[in-house]
C-alpha cells in the first residue's frame, strides 16, 4: 500500500477518533493533520510496516491530551468571529457534550471502541492496561453519559407537545439516555463520516510507524514437549527461527551447527560440522553467530561459513580476514556488511552465495541499523547479546570521531553524510532517528532534516533504549555515581528514578528492562512512568517473548527457574524449574528450549 492509498483508506477512522477525544470538530482536523505529517516524515523509514493505525491512534491521543492540557491558555487568547457554519443537530450537541465532561482514558476507550470498532483486547493492548480496565471505563463511561445526558437534558427547554415533531424528537432523545450505548454513539460517526468526506481537503496523504503490539499469553506450568540427545558436547550459542531451534557447539577442530523442529523435540537434520577450528592457544578470534531466514551464520578465525537453516548443508565458506580481527558488523535483508580492520574496509557480502558485492575503503567504529517499531514487538534474539540483525536495507557506519555515513546495504552507495558528536560507542538508530550518547549527553540526528539536538546533559550516559513509539530511554551515571534511568519525548523529560546498580536498559513493549549487577536485585521493570511494577531475583534477566510477554529466568548455572510475565501488568508467574547443565537456552512464543547434560530439551508453556 502506497501512501495515497493508506491515507485515503484510514484519514476517515483516524478523524472519527479523534473528534470523540476533543468533540471538535476544527481541533480533531488539526491533531489528525499533524498525526499524519508526522508519519510523513517517517515514510522512507517506515512504508511496507503493518498496523500503522496503532501508531497514529498514538499520536491523536497524545495531541488530544496535549489539546486538553492547553485549552485554557487558547481561550484566553482572543480569536477573530468564526465563519458562519451551519450548526450542529442537538442530539450532537448533547452527546458531544457529555463526551467532554468524561476523564481523558474512559473518553479514549469510547471513542476506539465504539466508533471505531476496536475489540477490547485491542484497546488493552494499545492502552497499556488489562482488558478489565478497559471494560470497567466502558462501563464506566456509559453511566456518566447517562447521567451527563440527563444533566443537559433537564435544563433544556422545548417546545410544547403541540408539535408532533417536537415530540418525535423528544422521544427520541429520551431513549438515547435510555440505552446510551453504541447506538447513542454512533451519531458521532454517522455526522463525522459525511464531514470527512466533504471536509477540508488533505495536499498529500501520509503514512505510518508501527507500535509495538503483543497480546498477553495465558502462562500455564512448563511442559515438556520432548528432547533429543546432545551429540556436539556444550552449548555455545542458541537461537530460535520458524519454529526451529538452531544450537551452536564451538570444539576445538571445528563448529556443529544442530537443528532442531519445536513442535517434535527431533532433529530437523543431521548436525552440521564445519571446518572452523580454533586458533592456536585454544582462542576464538573474531567470532560471530547469526541466525537470519538465508542462513546460519558463523565466523571464527577469518573464515566465516553459512549453513542452509532448511537443509543444515554447507551453503557457501570463505575466507573474510587476513588476522582474524573480524570487526563491527550487521545483517539486513540479502547482505552482511562488516568491518575488516586489517585492510581498512567496509564490505558486503551476499548472503545467498557469499560473495562479496561491494567493498570501499573507511574508517570504521560502528556498523548499526534502524530499529523500527516493529522490531520491538519480536522477541530477544539473544540474551545479553546485542542485537545485529535490522530489517531496513540501510547501514550506518560511525568512525568514532564525528563522521556518520548511511549507505545502502546491498549496493554500498553512500547516501548521506553527516557531521556528529564523537562517541565511544551505543548508538541506537531508532523511528527515523539516531540517537548519539558522547561521554555526559545524548544528541538525536533526525534523518529527515540532518537537524541534531541536544537532548540530555548528565554524569555519564552508559545505556540508550527506545521506551515507547515516540520516546527514548537512557541510563545515565551522575557526578556522585548514582544510577538514574530518564524518559525523554522529544526535549523534554518526562520522567528519571534512580535504580541503584542498573548497568543496562532494554525495552518491554511501552515499559523498560533495567539490568542490574550481579550483587543487586536481579532485574527490574518500569512502566511508563518510570515507577517500577517488578523485581526478579539476584542472577536473574528478563527475556521478551514479544512486546506483550516476558520470561523470567534465574539460574545457578545447573538449574533455571522459568517466571511467566505480562508486560502490561508486569505480575509475574512461576513456570517451574529445568535443569540446565549444558550452557544454553532460548525461548520463543510459548516454547522454551534447554541444553542439558541429557540432550536438548523443547518446553511448552501456553
Amino acid at each position: 500500500m502506497d501512501f495515497t492509498e493508506f491515507y485515503q483508506s484510514t484519514s476517515p477512522r483516524t478523524l472519527r477518533y479523534a473528534y470523540g477525544l476533543t468533540g471538535d470538530l476544527a481541533q480533531a482536523q488539526d491533531v489528525v493533520q499533524e498525526a499524519y505529517a508526522r508519519a510523513w516524515q517517517r515514510w522512507r523509514q517506515l512504508s511496507g510496516y503493518d498496523d500503522a493505525e496503532g501508531w497514529l491512534r498514538l499520536v491523536v491521543a497524545r495531541l488530544a491530551t496535549d489539546w486538553w492540557r492547553h485549552l485554557r491558555v487558547r481561550r484566553s487568547t482572543p480569536l477573530p468571529p468564526p465563519a458562519a457554519v451551519p450548526g450542529p443537530s442537538e442530539d450532537t450537541v448533547l452527546v458531544v457534550a457529555a463526551l467532554k465532561k468524561l476523564p481523558g482514558r474512559q473518553r479514549q476507550a469510547i471513542a476506539l471502541h465504539y466508533l471505531l470498532d476496536v475489540p477490547v483486547a485491542q484497546i488493552a493492548d494499545e492502552l497499556g492496561v488489562s482488558e478489565g480496565t478497559v471494560k470497567s471505563w466502558l462501563s464506566r463511561g456509559r453511566d456518566s453519559l447517562a447521567v451527563a445526558l440527563r444533566t443537559e437534558l433537564a435544563g433544556i427547554g422545548l417546545p410544547g407537545p403541540r408539535d408532533a415533531e417536537d415530540r418525535g424528537r423528544r422521544r427520541r432523545r429520551t431513549r438515547m439516555v435510555a440505552t446510551v450505548t453504541a447506538a447513542g454513539l454512533a451519531v458521532i460517526a454517522v455526522i463525522v463520516l459525511a464531514i470527512a468526506v466533504v471536509g477540508r481537503p488533505r495536499s498529500a496523504p501520509l503514512p505510518p510507524v508501527v507500535r509495538p503490539t503483543g497480546s498477553p499469553i495465558a502462562f500455564s506450568p512448563l511442559r515438556q514437549v520432548g528432547s533429543t540427545p546432545l551429540e556436539s558436547g556444550p552449548v555455545d550459542a542458541m537461537s530460535i527461527q520458524n519454529g526451529r531451534a538452531y544450537t551452536l557447539s564451538f570444539l576445538p577442530d571445528a563448529v556443529v551447527v544442530a537443528s532442531l523442529d519445536l513442535a517434535t523435540a527431533q532433529p530437523a537434520w543431521p548436525p552440521a560440522h564445519l571446518d572452523l577450528p580454533a586458533a592456536p592457544g585454544d582462542t576464538d578470534v573474531g567470532l560471530m553467530t547469526a541466525t537470519v531466514p538465508e542462513a546460519i551464520l558463523v565466523a571464527r578465525n577469518g573464515t566465516l561459513a553459512a549453513v542452509d537453516p532448511g537443509t543444515g548443508r554447507l551453503r557457501w565458506r570463505v575466507t573474510v580476514l587476513g588476522d582474524k580481527d573480524f570487526g563491527s558488523w550487521a545483517v539486513f535483508p540479502h547482505v552482511l556488511v562488516y568491518a575488516d580492520r586489517t585492510t581498512g574496509e567496509l564490505v558486503g557480502i551476499d548472503l545467498s552465495t557469499g560473495e562479496r558485492r561491494w567493498h570501499r575503503p573507511m574508517s570504521v567504529r560502528d556498523v548499526f541499523g534502524l530499529l523500527t517499531p516493529s522490531d520491538l514487538a519480536g522477541g530477544d534474539r539473544g540474551i545479553g547479546v546485542p542485537d545485529h540483525v535490522f530489517g531496513s536495507g540501510r547501514a550506518f557506519v560511525a568512525d568514532g570521531v564525528g563522521t556518520l555515513t548511511e549507505i545502502d546495504a546491498p549496493t554500498g552507495v553512500s547516501v548521506s553524510t553527516w557531521k556528529i558528536q564523537p562517541s565511544g560507542g551505543g548508538y541506537i538508530g531508532y523511528n527515523g532517528d539516531i540517537y548519539i550518547p558522547s561521554t555526559r549527553e545524548l544528541y538525536r540526528l533526525h534523518l529527515a532534516d540532518g537537524r541534531q539536538t541536544r537532548l540530555y546533559a548528565g554524569g555519564g550516559v552508559i545505556s540508550v533504549a527506545p521506551c515507547g513509539a515516540e520516546d527514548i530511554c537512557l541510563l545515565d551515571v551522575t557526578e556522585s555515581n548514582d544510577k538514574i534511568v530518564v524518559s525523554l519525548h522529544d526535549t523534554t523529560e518526562r520522567w528519571w528514578t534512580s535504580v541503584p546498580g542498573a548497568t543496562a536498559i532494554a525495552t518491554a513493549g511501552r515499559r523498560l528492562r533495567v539490568s542490574l549487577s550481579n550483587n543487586s536485585n536481579g532485574s527490574q521493570l518500569l512502566d511508563e512512568n518510570g515507577r517500577t511494577v517488578l523485581r526478579l531475583n539476584p542472577d536473574s534477566t528478563m527475556a521478551r517473548l514479544d512486546a506483550g510477554n516476558l520470561l523470567g529466568i534465574r539460574t545457578d548455572g545447573t538449574r533455571v527457574e522459568v517466571t511467566g510475565i505480562a508486560t502490561a501488568t508486569g505480575l509475574p508467574k512461576t513456570l517451574g524449574t529445568v535443569d540446565m547443565t549444558a550452557g544454553g537456552w532460548a525461548a520463543a512464543g510459548t516454547k522454551l528450549v534447554v541444553a542439558t547434560a541429557d540432550g536438548i530439551v523443547v518446553y511448552d508453556f501456553g
